[in-house]
């Protein structure tokens, strides 16, 4: 059975992530929790990140640098 990974670019029809976008959305700074508004470090620049979760692949739009 196939696992789905979900992405939070919001992009549709992707059939391949580009190396050179690694932490485009996210590199260094801090994410914001929607719920908690905690904000929680991350330095993400050299990783692509997914989720099994919808929602969590979505909330990291709320990234903030």
């Amino acid at each position: 059975m196939p696992l789905h990974l979900y992405h939070g670019t919001g992009k549709k029809n992707i059939t391949a992530f580009d190396i050179t976008k690694r932490g485009f959305n996210t590199g260094s700074g801090y994410y914001i929790d929607p719920i908690t508004n905690e904000k929680i470090p991350i330095d993400s620049e050299n990783t692509f990140s997914f989720s099994s979760s919808k929602n969590t692949a979505t909330s990291y739009r709320n990234l903030a640098r």
